[in-house]
């Protein structure tokens, strides 16, 4: 449909920015939150995402300086030398960070589908689908966001809603039992899992309508809140599920708490025995998407800084650095 696979849609980014959000932080969220906030860890995604909010307005003001790319941007502002040191920094973060995220996944992916395969062979099988995905280019990236969107983010939410009726109200009283300031500082912690929406700065350029008249504009800062919204909307229906079916000393001591959640929610019928691997299977549809991005902007980045001629050549080594770091034993329980 598009010649160009590097413009896409605001729609296409807003569902692209859930994908992304909601895989992460729809496992960790509910452990950090208890874990800093207790039951008022809902106070503190709900401030998480007004911080998230503000970030992303701050991150729209410095795009819309951007005609072409970020790094292009920095480098008339401030100099060839300074750029660089952005570009250096920038790949470090999505080195780290996507070495953690694979990894995340790699152990959610063996605990609740491959159990006897080796952490390593599963965390490169995902890194391998992940990066012909970021060799076809960012519209692909959104496309595949396009189709599978409704297929993830539907069963989870109906199995979510199957769980609220389970849950025990005591588990989720009393609120504003913690001091306004630790509140603050805990929603902080929270609000650190969207720090990745930085990486706007690298794609708001490549969305078709942007800089194309202040209406237009507004129109993608709203589908890109309207996605912040849904992710977090989905976190809090994940942490007040999961504190009132487990409590929130479980939720805070497991890593795996929002697994462990969707293990004990049953079906009504019996068809299903395994609910938690079938909704796990087509949580994995997510990863590929995600991690894809990491390795995506890190190839994006690597050309700009180095001034190479075609991207793709740099997926292969970014596959390697990541892999190399990843299989680096880690506690992603802390």
């Amino acid at each position: 449909m598009f010649s160009n696979n590097e413009k896409i849609s605001a729609k296409q980014l807003k569902r692209l920015i859930v994908i992304d959000l909601f895989s992460v932080t729809g496992i960790i969220v509910p452990k950090i939150a208890a874990s800093v906030l207790g039951k008022d860890g809902v106070l503190g995604i709900i401030l998480a995402t007004v911080y998230a909010l503000i970030f992303l307005w701050i991150l729209f003001m410095i795009a819309k300086e951007i005609n072409d790319s970020y790094l292009q941007y920095a480098k008339e502002a401030a100099g060839s030398v300074f750029s660089f040191i952005i570009g250096l920094l920038y790949s470090i973060k999505i080195i780290f960070s996507g070495a953690f995220i694979v990894r995340l996944f790699g152990e959610v992916i063996k605990a609740t589908l491959l159990e006897d395969t080796d952490l390593r062979i599963i965390i490169l099988l995902l890194l391998l689908v992940a990066t012909y995905m970021a060799s076809k280019g960012f519209e692909v990236r959104a496309r595949v966001a396009e189709v599978i969107y409704f297929f993830i983010l539907i069963p989870i939410l109906g199995l979510l809603f199957l769980g609220l009726k389970n849950i025990e109200v005591s588990n989720l009283m009393p609120l504003f039992n913690t001091d306004i300031d630790k509140i603050f500082s805990g929603s902080y912690s929270v609000f650190l899992i969207f720090s990745l929406l930085d990486l706007l700065l690298f794609c708001i350029p490549m969305v078709r309508s942007y800089n194309k008249g202040k209406k237009k504009t507004r129109s993608v800062y709203s589908h890109v809140a309207g996605g912040i919204l849904i992710v977090s909307i989905f976190n809090l229906i994940i942490f007040l599920t999961a504190l009132g079916l487990l409590g929130s000393k479980e939720v805070s001591d497991n890593l795996w708490s929002t697994i462990t959640t969707l293990q004990i929610i049953e079906f009504p019928s019996s068809a299903i025995k395994r609910q938690d691997g079938l909704i796990m299977g087509i949580w994995t549809l997510s990863t590929f998407t995600v991690i894809s991005g990491f390795l995506y902007y890190l190839s994006y980045v690597g050309k700009e800084m180095f001034c190479i001629s075609n991207r793709k050549n740099l997926l292969i080594p970014a596959l390697l650095i990541v892999f190399g770091i990843a299989i680096i034993p880690m506690e992603t329980e802390q």
